[in-house]
């Protein structure tokens, strides 16, 4: 599969450290990646929320499954564990389900073994998968971002299990990308906008609105707007966005190329 985005100009929104994978494979169907990240993960800094998280992490060993939702909550839990245990390897004696395929890998290199992966990778799908393998009454530490939706600590809460959360990061608007993408937009020079998570629709939204000479409407008229998966195109439609492409089930960034292939 090559050219299907063949001259297009494609604004990538994730961070920094996730946008070479997919600049990448922009040009290999033929498209011009722009990269400016919109999200960027940072610990968090509040007291209450730091001295939660490492009295959980501290107390590891109580729960019975460690969930993870993101590449990012695997990243974040390891960083801080290492911190407070630098001499100490973190014994796996819980069992890890996961949403999505490189969310798996990035923990299987990181030297864990993962349990339960879903078909379909988002929380509710994580939700069917997990139940026919974990029983009521055993508990669960879930890692997550500090604006990750509540859909899979309440499910399982409803079943009988008890669930603790701790924020492992928060997720921030880099420092220029504003301006950056307003630039961008009033000289005509995007074709598409992609978006890997509902945090970089927001934050995209609250930038257009700052600026009362980008309209929304002509700027919908000329941009195609590209969502990974229902979650983040659901955010979209919310705010104001038409969304043009949205993958039917492979719910990654190699799917969400193949849709934008199919689209033109």
């Amino acid at each position: 599969m090559s050219g299907g985005l063949s001259g297009k100009r494609v604004l990538i929104t994730r961070p920094y450290h996730q946008s070479p994978e997919m600049a990448e494979r922009v040009r290999r169907d033929g498209g011009l990646p722009v990269i400016v990240p919109l999200i960027e993960t940072v610990p968090p800094s509040d007291r209450e929320t730091i001295e939660k998280r490492d009295r959980l992490l501290q107390q590891l060993y109580q729960y019975d499954w460690v969930i993870f939702t993101s590449a990012n909550g695997v990243a974040f839990f390891l960083q801080r564990y290492r911190e407070l245990f630098p001499n100490q390897k973190a014994e796996q004696s819980f069992r890890i389900a996961v949403v999505g395929t490189k969310t798996a890998r990035y923990a299987e290199e990181e030297g864990f073994q993962v349990d339960v992966i879903p078909e379909s990778y988002h929380a509710e799908g994580l939700v069917e998968a997990l139940l026919p393998h974990i029983a009521t009454g055993e508990k669960v530490l879930f890692p997550r971002a500090r604006i990750a939706r509540n859909v899979l600590p309440e499910a399982l809460r409803e079943r009988g299990i008890e669930v603790d959360e701790i924020i492992v990061y928060d997720t921030v608007m880099p420092a220029n990308s504003s301006e950056k993408i307003k630039t961008l937009l009033k000289q005509n020079k995007i074709d598409i906008v992609t978006f890997t998570s509902s945090s970089a629709v927001k934050h995209f939204v609250k930038i257009i609105k700052e600026d009362e000479t980008i309209n929304l409407s002509d700027l919908m008229n000329n941009v195609v707007f590209a969502c990974i998966g229902p979650v983040a195109a659901d955010t979209a439609r919310k705010k104001g966005l038409r969304v043009d492409v949205v993958p039917q089930e492979d719910y990654t960034v190699e799917g969400l190329i193949r849709a934008l292939h199919a689209y033109f």
